[in-house]
């Protein structure tokens, strides 16, 4: 394990994600989604490396709306656009998933920054994680599967006992990470390099 600064690792997500063909937008969400995992020390490497496999080779769904057992959503890259989703239209979402846990990280951040309650059920509707008054209740130390079958939906006024908040008060400022899967990440981002030239300093490529 080594220490690695929350901006690298917001850094270096980013462009990994860009190496697989993925748009800045979508890259720069799951960077948020992969730094606030790490402030947390809630292990997020091995399974953000494992869906961007999946998704270089289009074993995963980038639609909200269109997934299934065989090509679940990647909540990896769709998490905060899914709970925004969720939250614009106040509904109860369902579908197959990839990586619950950037699910779980988007319902942290979303239900921060807007006040808004959420719940994320598995398929047999037992309580993975909820949110309430700004904070997130997650047992992040269960044994939560990689993909599956979830309910996520908008709720209010909802109580629940059974789960931990997430409390940030004595987390170390910078992580500690898987040292190989690091390096793989970072061989990954530099593939999203582009040569010094004025048009790349003007569009702000490279590094």
């Amino acid at each position: 394990m080594i220490p690695i600064s929350l901006n690298e690792i917001f850094s270096e997500t980013k462009k990994a994600v860009r190496s697989v063909n993925i748009d800045w937008g979508t890259a720069h969400d799951t960077a948020i989604l992969s730094r606030w995992l790490a402030h947390h020390e809630i292990s997020f490497l091995g399974s953000l490396l494992k869906s961007l496999e999946l998704i270089s080779n289009k074993q995963l769904s980038l639609n909200i709306l269109s997934n299934n057992n065989k090509k679940p959503l990647s909540t990896t890259l769709m998490g905060i656009l899914l709970v925004e989703y969720v939250c614009e239209n106040q509904l109860i979402w369902k579908g197959y998933i990839d990586n619950p846990i950037y699910l779980v990280a988007a319902m942290g951040i979303i239900s921060y920054e807007q006040q808004v309650e959420l719940e994320l059920k598995d398929k047999n509707h037992k309580l993975i994680a909820y949110t309430q008054n700004k904070e997130l209740f997650f047992d992040f130390k269960s044994n939560i599967p990689l993909s599956g079958f979830v309910y996520l939906s908008f709720n209010k006024n909802k109580s629940y006992k059974n789960l931990i908040k997430i409390d940030i008060s004595n987390i170390p400022i910078i992580p500690m990470v898987n040292k190989k899967c690091w390096e793989k990440l970072k061989a990954m981002a530099f593939k999203t390099y582009v040569p010094e030239s004025n048009k790349s300093r003007i569009s702000g490529a490279g590094y």
